[in-house]
């Protein structure tokens, strides 16, 4: 690190412009760029201005996330997912500081959140209940044992079929938000240790890769209902989340297949969760198999860099459908084996979708500008729904009805996120940033509701242009 005297200083002038495209149609730097490119891309961390062009990408153990932040203020995400060692080692990428005159997004909301995470790790409260987890581990596996005897000893009954899709589905859903759990790094210390963990949880026994998921989620954590840059709001051409995302119904003058869907949303929003589950599998194989990952230009998300993470995954989605489907098979035999399984993906599809809709969907959209002046913590508040209610509540959603206590502290243990809800909840009041509370029933009504809002501004878009022709 050069001498005080020597430091760069930089304006987000020039830490923006570092993040322009190559053209209009293209306005912001592409991943491929970063990694291929020698010119400077920087990002902001406590006011220090570190260059992650390059090799950066190779070394970071979180993959492509970091260039979310490209030319952002990114103190808020670096704290809530980074120890104090990634600081030393981010010196390395360290080129100046932040000219004092630039503004930044720390204030006083900021100062009393990082006052909360800083007491709950002097209290020990990000180490877990490993006992917790046991139970938890336990809880799965006693469901699908349940659901693997009475389709055996069913016979082929349409009864015990039925029930071995519900409980499949139900055993999927609470294995996903234990493997999120263990990804998050609640589990253990070792972040090795919760990797190897998560890809038993989530490709063996729940058939999605963690690769896949591991880089949408990290996206989604960083920016939240962010416009163009959140993943999990991505779902164009088949929902619209705003009316941002309806910029191709400026021209449609003719039904289109997008038009329909968009048009009706809210009818179409249940039957789409129940396609949710095959989405994610089949994204999952195509990630492993993707240009870019197979042929080593990009990292493998998390601690393990190809090729061990795709030999790995690519294991456990093998074991993970020979296991389901000879199972089924020998239980019930091949003519009623599509059916039973294809009955446990709807499921298991309506039972994970509706809760993560629940999270987010339906609350404050932000634009690309807007987020660049909203802190991680008040970003988190703004775009996250809690779901409050009963015991039940809780394990049906796997602790995410604590959406916005989730998202300021990740890697807090789920069942440390209750306990911090009520202060949370004081410091947003204190600092009139809405926090949003709601029942599970009425969470969904708000969901639903959005989308028919945005439904009716599609068809009087459509409407106006056929007007104007």
């Amino acid at each position: 690190m050069p001498p005080a005297s020597a430091v760069r200083t930089f304006t987000w002038e020039e830490i923006r412009a570092s993040t322009k495209g190559a053209s209009a149609k293209q306005p912001r730097v592409s991943t491929k760029e970063v990694v291929r490119s020698s010119a400077p891309r920087y990002i902001v961390i406590h006011r220090k201005v570190y260059d992650v062009s390059g090799d950066f990408v190779a070394w970071h153990p979180g993959g492509e996330v970091a260039l979310t932040q490209l030319g952002e203020d990114a103190s808020g995400a670096f704290d809530a997912f980074h120890t104090e060692a990634a600081t030393e080692i981010l010196a390395n990428y360290y080129v100046g500081d932040l000219d004092p005159s630039e503004p930044t997004k720390h204030n006083a909301f900021v100062d009393d959140l990082s006052a909360l995470r800083a007491r709950l790790e002097n209290e020990g409260q990000f180490c877990s209940s490993k006992a917790f987890f046991f139970r938890k581990f336990v809880e799965v596996c006693l469901i699908s044992a349940l659901a693997w005897t009475l389709l055996y000893r069913g016979q082929g009954s349409v009864l015990s079929m039925l029930a071995f899709g519900v409980l499949t589905g139900l055993f999927w859903q609470q294995t996903g938000w234990l493997s999120h759990d263990v990804l998050h790094h609640q589990l253990w210390t070792s972040r090795r240790l919760n990797h190897l963990t998560g890809t038993f949880l989530g490709n063996v026994l729940q058939g999605l890769s963690i690769g896949w998921w591991g880089h949408k989620h990290s996206n989604h954590h960083s920016t939240p209902n962010v416009h163009l840059s959140d993943p999990d709001i991505d779902t164009m051409p088949f929902l619209a989340w705003s009316e941002m995302a309806l910029e191709l119904f400026n021209d449609v003058r003719e039904p289109t297949a997008a038009a329909f869907m968009v048009s009706h949303q809210p009818i179409l929003y249940f039957p789409l969760l129940g396609l949710a589950r095959m989405s994610w599998a089949y994204q999952s194989i195509i990630w492993q198999f993707a240009k870019g990952r197979i042929d080593g230009d990009t990292s493998a998300a998390g601690i393990f860099r190809f090729p061990t993470a795709t030999v790995l995954e690519l294991a456990g989605l093998i074991l993970h459908w020979t296991w389901n489907i000879v199972g089924v098979w020998y239980c019930v035999g091949w003519v009623r084996t599509l059916p039973v399984l294809f009955f446990s993906q709807i499921i298991g599809g309506i039972l994970l979708a509706v809760v993560f809709s629940l999270n987010h969907n339906g609350m404050k959209i932000l634009t690309r500008e807007e987020s660049q002046i909203t802190n991680h913590y008040e970003l988190a508040v703004v775009t996250g729904r809690n779901v409050h209610g009963s015991a039940l509540s809780t394990w049906f959603t796997g602790g995410l009805n604590y959406q916005i206590e989730h998202h300021m502290f990740p890697t807090l243990p789920r069942h440390r996120l209750s306990g911090i809800a009520e202060e949370v909840h004081s410091l947003c009041k204190k600092h009139h940033v809405p926090y949003h509370s709601t029942g599970l029933f009425s969470g969904l009504a708000e969901v639903v509701n959005r989308l028919a809002r945005i439904s009716q501004e599609a068809r009087r878009r459509m409407a106006t242009n056929i007007k104007t022709e």
